[in-house]
């Protein structure tokens, strides 16, 4: 009988994940430089030489942290979006900066905003996981006043939506607009 159990993965890694994660794995230890076809948020793939440098699983997802010879620059790549690579018969000398290292310097020069939510009680545990308890309050009507501060990027908007119905943003009005636009384009596509 298993007394402990690890799944990485809301729904369990495919197969095609796991080896992967155990190749680039391999690659980060022997520092063996990786040519990647990327697939970005844009759906824009490009071919990337990259210096392996360390795995990081967050939030259900797996990235591999790297030094990409193309952007000369530091990158968090999404496996999943990795969509073709290869194992040069080259080696690298492992760059000094780590990940959190790299994070921490990103994070200071990150525009951030502060949002403000109104989320239905309905949704606390869902809240509770993803917002840091000195961001949330409870109001009289028992509805959760989230005030947080987040870079505005994409993924915020996903967040948001993660919520659906039980969700409003009160601020900043800009955030507010571009959600009200995002839902008219979506409401559109099931008139």
């Amino acid at each position: 009988m298993e007394q402990i159990i690890i799944d990485l993965h809301p729904f369990g890694d495919t197969s095609d994940q796991k080896s992967l994660v155990r190749t680039f794995r391999k690659a980060i230890t022997q520092n063996g430089l990786l040519t990647i076809d990327y697939r970005n948020y844009d759906n824009i793939v490009s071919k990337r030489q990259i210096e392996p440098m360390s795995l990081i699983f967050k939030n259900y997802t797996w990235y591999l942290f790297a030094y990409c010879r193309l952007r000369e620059d530091f990158r968090t790549f999404r496996i999943s979006r990795i969509t073709d690579f290869y194992i040069e018969n080259k080696l690298f000398e492992r760059r000094k900066k780590s990940y959190r290292e790299i994070m921490a310097l990103l994070n200071e020069q990150t525009t951030m905003t502060t949002i403000v939510l109104k989320v239905s009680p309905v949704m606390k545990s869902r809240v509770e996981d993803v917002f840091r308890k000195e961001d949330v309050s409870v109001l009289e009507t028992g509805e959760l006043l989230v005030n947080a501060t987040f870079p505005e990027k994409e993924w915020l908007y996903s967040l948001i939506f993660s919520f659906g119905e039980h969700i409003e943003v009160l601020a900043p009005k800009e955030l507010r607009q571009k959600i009200a636009s995002k839902l008219s384009m979506m409401t559109k596509k099931y008139s």
